[in-house]
């Protein structure tokens, strides 16, 4: 059996490959790496930068 990451150490993914979920878990797990933890100065700074481009 053949499994998927979305990245070394990051979440499975378990559709198969080539399909619309495989892409759209792959891309939820990516977009969730780059978001800051929840009540550091990082996250602060990115709800600044999301507010200003409005």
């Amino acid at each position: 059996m053949t499994y998927y990451y979305a990245f070394r150490g990051g979440p499975q993914i378990k559709a198969l490959p080539g399909t619309p979920d495989f892409v759209r878990q792959y891309q939820e797990a990516h977009a969730n790496l780059r978001k800051p933890r929840a009540g550091t100065f990082m996250s602060v700074i990115a709800q600044y930068k999301a507010a200003t481009k409005k």
